[in-house]
């Protein structure tokens, strides 16, 4: 995994790891790799080390894309499925947020 441009980040096996204050400038963006085809890997959790505080994000549809964005604070996880609803169809699905 490689992030845009110079970064603040780092990766450390399945850790983003910031080692110092990013301050104004410290943005991070990129398209994570690696997840299967099966809902399993829609376990998303972001956690601060510093104050213990973070999310979970969990669906029972598979990842289609997901990102990871930071611009100092807040860092956060953006997980895409992908619906396939062709028109006049109808689908339902369920993602659910831990804070």
């Amino acid at each position: 995994m490689t992030f845009q441009r110079r970064s603040c980040a780092e990766v450390q096996g399945r850790q983003f790891v910031f080692p110092k204050a990013a301050g104004a400038a410290g943005r991070v963006r990129t398209e994570l790799e690696g997840f299967g085809s099966t809902p399993t890997d829609y376990g998303i959790q972001v956690e601060s080390g510093k104050t213990g505080t973070g999310a979970r994000v969990a669906s029972a549809r598979p990842l289609a894309n997901a990102v990871f964005r930071s611009a100092a604070k807040p860092v956060r996880p953006e997980a895409y499925i992908h619906a396939g609803v062709k028109p006049g169809q109808e689908s339902k699905w369920r993602i659910t947020y831990d804070y």
